[in-house]
């Protein structure tokens, strides 16, 4: 009877360690996944986590787009002005349109620096350089005259859109790109419209 007992303690104890020791093992399995997931790396066993992950951050969300649609509603709006405002309110529309489309461009070439912060093997010279090459471009075209400056910012909107479609995929971004392509469209088209009002405005006097 002694032995029955001293062999059902072992065996019991025998059970709860295998038992830990599975558990331990999952947990740590779970563990090594989610890590995998959060930092991009497609670990064996895990692919399909990451590609859900990696889908889910490459498409921009509702409120994204719906953010990113508003934003261009300060170039339509003030490209207009140039047009249908008062004479004396035109030249500061294209002036404040001017200043807006080097904002945004600067916006722009920030994101570069984000998505180099994300990863410390992609801080190339390179990619931080023209993160900062875009605010410095749009600075010295706001000083031109207003016509040119919306000219050259167009132009630099179109220049920042196809660096993008070059970087961006290699972050898993590539998701963005209709919606910056739409935009871009939208914006570069009202500061052209902004630079051919103001040169209306010109020849009336």
């Amino acid at each position: 009877m002694r032995h029955w007992h001293l062999y059902s303690e072992c065996t019991g104890a025998l059970l709860v360690w295998t038992a830990v020791g599975r558990a331990d093992h999952v947990q740590a399995g779970h563990g090594q996944r989610r890590n995998h997931a959060s930092v991009g790396v497609a670990a064996p066993g895990t692919g399909s986590e990451f590609r859900m992950t990696a889908t889910h951050a490459a498409v921009p969300s509702a409120w994204a787009q719906r953010l990113g649609y508003a934003g261009v509603l300060p170039f339509v709006g003030l490209a207009t002005a140039t047009w249908i405002a008062e004479p004396g309110h035109r030249a500061f529309a294209g002036l404040a349109l001017a200043h807006y489309g080097a904002v945004i461009t600067s916006f722009l070439g920030a994101i570069h620096w984000g998505l180099a912060m994300r990863e410390a093997s992609r801080q190339s010279l390179v990619l931080l350089g023209w993160g900062v090459l875009p605010s410095l471009i749009a600075w010295v075209a706001s000083m031109l005259s207003p016509p040119v400056s919306l000219l050259a910012i167009a132009a630099l909107l179109w220049a920042c859109l196809a660096v993008d479609r070059v970087v961006y995929p290699w972050f898993q971004a590539q998701g963005w790109l209709p919606m910056r392509f739409v935009l871009t469209c939208i914006a570069s088209g009202s500061c052209i419209t902004g630079a051919a009002g103001l040169h209306a405005l010109e020849t009336l006097f």
